[in-house]
């Protein structure tokens, strides 16, 4: 794991970063903190993002990878359930969920927060109505935020439109160059440029490997997503190909769903491991402490739990059965792996 993120979010479960909040009328004093369920922001008069959250935004990037992990294993959970009837633009839709998901979990682990809906400012005591927004509109159109761990060890955040292609261009400035992509984006990269008219070694002709794989496996992928949404197409090129020339019997039309699902397996299993890694470098008594509020901003905005039953990959389900036992433990033990 990133030894920079893990360190932030150890820090931001300690009693001294809780200390250093300043957050008039602190919503969350029935969960003994002060901390909201979702960060919230507001702008300075030279138009600069603030979060008075900042000084522990740790605890929403661990929060936020969680959530995007569960979300993305519905999804996958959903695809699975389309297997049996090959409808494969379907499933690369779900797959695909699933696989933005854990790419943003990803992120928020290598210290790129996406904040989705961003809340502005609390509004004062007098202007709060039962029924309404505790929170004033943030200034500007902010579709997203993103929140990235600086190289001193603050967080600062930046405007960002709410498009796929946003949350996948961000892997250019983790991976700058393409250098040290994680195994399985650059397998799920190769495939999506491996067959067509702007077939990946047509790319290299001309380019860096590492560079043009991620910059455009990630617009593959994209592309991908947009074909089996809106014009019902999930097959892969080179088997649908050999199809219509009469050359096969559609064997292999599946596999890119396939591709898709091995890719979300491969790389939640990456992001869980992570996450329990950072679990395991909080103190006992401060999880004790920040649990509730913990589990309850993985919770925010509230999503469909994933029904562990249905998962037919018995290693990755026992990861998320694990992964809920921690998150939502049952008398406050489920943060040891060990339990």
């Amino acid at each position: 794991m990133n030894t920079r993120v893990a360190a932030n979010i150890r820090r931001s479960f300690e009693p001294q970063s809780l200390g250093a909040v300043t957050i008039a009328d602190s919503p969350a004093r029935s969960f003994g903190t002060p901390l909201w369920q979702f960060p919230n922001f507001f702008k300075d008069p030279d138009g600069t993002l603030r979060c008075p959250q900042a000084d522990h935004f740790g605890f929403y990037a661990l929060a936020r990878a969680v959530h995007a992990v569960l979300v993305g294993t519905t999804y996958l959970e959903a695809g699975d359930a389309l297997r049996a009837r090959s409808f494969c633009a379907a499933r690369v839709v779900c797959y695909y969920t699933a696989a933005l998901n854990v790419t943003q979990a990803h992120l928020a682990l290598q210290g790129r927060v996406f904040i989705d809906n961003p809340r502005g400012p609390l509004k004062p005591r007098g202007e709060r109505h039962p029924g309404q927004p505790m929170f004033a509109p943030l200034e500007g159109d902010q579709g997203s935020i993103l929140a990235v761990l600086a190289s001193d060890g603050r967080w600062v955040f930046e405007g960002r439109p709410r498009s796929h292609a946003s949350r996948w261009k961000e892997f250019e400035r983790v991976y700058p160059g393409g250098q040290n992509l994680p195994d399985q984006f650059a397998e799920l990269f190769e495939y999506m440029l491996s067959y067509g008219p702007d077939s990946f070694s047509e790319i290299c002709d001309s380019e860096d490997y590492e560079q043009a794989l991620l910059r455009e496996g990630a617009q593959a992928v994209v592309k991908a997503r947009h074909e089996a949404m809106y014009q019902g197409y999930g097959y892969d090129d080179f088997a649908l190909d050999l199809l219509v020339n009469g050359e096969s019997g559609g064997a292999g039309l599946d596999r890119k769903p396939e591709a898709l699902r091995a890719f979300v397996i491969g790389a939640s299993d990456a992001v869980v491991a992570d996450v329990f890694e950072a679990l395991d470098t909080i103190g006992p008594d401060d999880w004790h402490r920040l649990q509730p509020p913990f589990s309850m901003a993985v919770m925010t905005p509230e999503f469909e739990i994933p029904s562990t039953e249905l998962l037919g990959h018995e290693r990755y389900q026992r990861l998320i059965v694990e992964l809920l036992h921690r998150v939502f433990p049952v008398g406050g033990e489920g943060r040891d792996r060990r339990c």
